[in-house]
């Protein structure tokens, strides 16, 4: 699995890749790319696959999570690659946004045992402190209980976002590596939305993920 640049020189000929974005909504949205597509109009949606070479892939995040998924190990691009992207916030890790890219990967012919889902830079744990009413929503829709993924410490709760994806990935029959970057705790390497909201400033920026096929 790679993160890739945006440009590409073929043999014979130059090929200019093409990154397509979109306007996260934290939902189950996942588009299907192909090149012949416009990449300056941002869907409504939070995940993207495709099989062309010469697309890229991209989601943003500043605490929610970014996964990539590839049906290869990335150290050769053979016919039939398959790759995904996804902005997995805790709304759309729990209506099933890992799930809904796997099944448009298999939809392209990608065979579930062959994909892999890398998590990228998220908030953990200790950082994400939530309230009641997100702990009784979440089991609600949630398939999963909350309470695995829950530490309570002197009257809080802190909800473990990376380990629920996980499970999901498990639950799905794809392998899963997580990076273990937490965004609110490596301040100077990572955006984070709830770190510049707890230090009271008024903006911030993302992150962007990448995955292409060259």
């Amino acid at each position: 699995m790679q993160a890739l640049g945006a440009s590409h020189n073929k043999e014979h000929g130059k090929e200019e890749a093409k990154l397509y974005g979109l306007y996260q909504i934290h939902s189950t949205k996942v588009y299907t790319i192909s090149k012949d597509m416009p990449n300056d109009e941002y869907q409504k949606g939070d995940a993207m696959v495709t099989n062309e070479r010469g697309v890229f892939l991209s989601v943003l995040g500043a605490d929610c999570t970014p996964v990539l998924f590839s049906n290869t190990d990335g150290s050769q691009l053979a016919e039939g690659s398959i790759i995904g992207a996804a902005h997995a916030g805790w709304k759309g890790a729990v209506t099933g946004i890992i799930e809904a890219v796997v099944k448009e990967m298999c939809a392209l012919g990608a065979k579930r045992e062959e994909i892999s889902a890398c998590i990228g830079p998220t908030i953990h744990q200790s950082s994400y402190e939530v309230q009641q009413d997100f702990i009784d929503q979440f089991n609600e829709i949630s398939n999963i209980l909350s309470e695995p993924y829950l530490l309570e410490e002197q009257g809080r709760s802190y909800f473990d976002l990376p380990a629920y994806l996980r499970e999901q990935c498990n639950r799905s029959g794809i392998k899963v590596e997580d990076l273990g970057l937490d965004t609110y705790k490596l301040k100077d390497e990572f955006f984070s939305y709830r770190r510049n909201t707890h230090e009271k400033l008024t903006d911030y920026g993302r992150q962007i993920s990448v995955i292409g096929l060259l």
